[in-house]
């Protein structure tokens, strides 16, 4: 949503925004791009994800980190995505009002 926001501040139209954040999304998707019937199994079932992804050619290595490990993860996942927010949003602000 940031991303859209600030879009929106930099080109001043609704369109060239959209057309962006929707640019940058279908990237991002296309860059994760994994066969589909393996999609499911990612969460649900690693060991199965790994194998349905050999069986079409892709290596893959997974590693277990231990449970207590978790919300470490966790904080620090959220903490990069605040990040984030928080710089697209400023850049938001900057333009609106270096416009203003």
């Amino acid at each position: 949503m940031a991303l859209g926001v600030t879009a929106g501040a930099l080109f001043r139209r609704t369109l060239p925004a959209l057309a962006v954040t929707l640019g940058f999304f279908v990237f991002l998707r296309m860059v994760s791009n994994l066969p589909s019937a393996c999609q499911a199994l990612i969460f649900q079932h690693p060991r199965r994800f790994a194998s349905c992804l050999a069986g079409r050619g892709y290596h893959a290595d997974i590693s277990y980190q231990p449970a207590s490990r978790k919300w470490a993860f966790r904080g620090i996942e959220t903490g990069i995505f605040v990040l984030l927010a928080v710089l697209i949003a400023a850049t938001a602000l900057v333009v609106l009002r270096r416009d203003a």
